[in-house]
């Protein structure tokens, strides 16, 4: 038995790698079209009717709050509807639902002249312990001169954090912090930087730090600290060798190329 072996040319394997092509862009197309009209038939199983979505009548809503208790006040917006893929809120109904109103000061509490709707409570005063919900006092006292703050939320959602800077002289000054939960009740006060003097403003980072400035004559310096206390504050390069420091900004429009302004009160 004679067995004839051709040996196949490049144009023979050119041939055969075409073909092999078009049967796996083939299959593929196949196998693609399959996925879709599955994929297809469980999104229309797994979404709501449109009938569904205009029973729950989606609303736009705006948040009122205050130190005592958080409200969700209905605002003009868009419904959606079956028959008219729009409709707006009638303002009467709208209007009796608001209770806050800015720039309308009928409200006066603790000294304050606030807008309908806002209420004012003292948690501390200069010289005294802060009292916290469950009836303990702080372990050191709220300071006097207090300036520049700022806001930062708990990383866990349930409250929030207010830094205040303390103006005084001669190593007494530094940064006192007040922990909030999240009906507004003061539940921790505490000193998260000391030793420093007359820090005055600050600024806030957009990685949630506070740097306290001093405004110390020439001697000042800007420090970074950590507004929940976790790790210890630090001096930055922002106050160089020394300055009569206000507050600083920072420009991150660009993550790769930050700006850092600082303000000094300073004729040099």
């Amino acid at each position: 038995q004679n067995t004839h072996c051709r040996k196949m040319s490049n144009k023979d394997w050119s041939k055969m790698y075409a073909r092999a092509t078009i049967t796996i862009l083939l299959c593929a197309s196949i196998f693609s079209l399959l996925l879709y009209i599955r994929v297809g038939k469980q999104t229309k199983d797994i979404l709501p009717s449109t009938d569904i979505i205009r029973r729950r009548r989606l609303r736009n809503y705006s948040t009122k709050y205050s130190p005592n208790h958080v409200e969700l006040v209905r605002a003009p917006g868009v419904l959606f509807d079956n028959k008219e893929r729009t409709s707006q809120i009638p303002r009467a109904e709208t209007e009796e639902r608001i209770t806050y109103r800015p720039g309308k000061l009928d409200v006066i509490e603790n000294g304050l002249v606030l807008s309908e709707g806002l209420t004012a409570k003292i948690i501390a005063e200069e010289g005294e312990y802060v009292r916290y919900l469950n009836g303990r006092n702080s372990d050191v006292v709220f300071h006097d001169k207090p300036d520049g703050g700022a806001v930062f939320e708990e990383p866990s959602g349930n409250g929030w954090v207010y830094v205040s800077n303390a103006e005084r002289e001669k190593g007494n000054g530094g940064v006192g912090a007040f922990t909030f939960d999240k009906d507004g009740n003061v539940i921790k006060f505490e000193k998260i930087l000391t030793g420093t003097s007359r820090n005055c403003q600050g600024g806030k980072t957009p990685w949630n730090t506070w740097i306290s400035c001093e405004e110390n004559l020439r001697r000042g310096q800007c420090w970074e600290t950590d507004p929940f206390n976790k790790v210890p504050p630090v001096v930055t390069k922002l106050g160089g060798d020394g300055g009569n420091f206000e507050a600083v900004a920072i420009d991150n429009r660009n993550i790769f190329n930050l700006k850092f302004f600082v303000t000094n009160d300073d004729d040099r």
